[in-house]
């Protein structure tokens, strides 16, 4: 069998169903103690590449300035702790840097689990601005506890700018 690609420690179950002669069969395989393969040169599974000495050092600060400088970006999620795979909604926070707030601003919303190499399993979206320079973003989910990046790409007129947050989902 080819294209099975166990890159993440843990219990894993596989499941194959079989159908003949229009007689249907389930076969399951059980990998109790599955470790990360060999990393080859070039590839990032199962490391946690952050340029800083540990996910202790990052910031997790729900409020961060652009990369360009253009705006200030904070997060809310719309329940006390964010919750672990559960789709939930964050109210956003887009101001210029002199407080001033921004709408009419498209966003689009990225999420990273750095460590595995995989993104958010839902697609995000802002569903509507609800006050000056505040945004509704609906359908996050992490479905996975760790350490997770959310970028947002902003486009205000003619500027084009991000923001990404580190989280530590538990």
């Amino acid at each position: 069998m080819t294209g099975v690609d166990l890159m993440m420690e843990g219990q894993w179950e596989l499941k194959i169903n079989i159908s003949a002669g229009g007689v249907e069969d389930t076969a399951s395989f059980a990998f109790p103690d599955v470790k990360p393969p060999a990393i080859p040169a070039g590839r990032h599974h199962m490391q946690v590449d952050t340029g800083k000495a540990s996910l202790s050092d990052l910031d997790y600060a729900t409020s961060r300035n652009s990369t360009a400088g253009n705006f200030s970006l904070s997060y809310t999620p719309m329940s006390a702790k964010i919750p672990l795979n559960r789709i939930h909604s964050w109210n956003l926070n887009l101001s210029e840097m002199n407080g001033k707030p921004v709408n009419g601003a498209r966003i689009r919303v990225r999420g990273d689990m750095p460590a595995h190499g995989h993104g958010l399993p839902t697609q995000p979206v802002i569903t509507a601005e609800t006050g000056p320079g505040q945004y509704r973003l609906e359908g996050m989910k992490f479905n996975m506890p760790g350490h997770w990046t959310v970028t947002f790409d902003l486009n205000i007129g003619n500027i084009s700018d991000s923001v990404t947050f580190n989280l530590q989902v538990r």
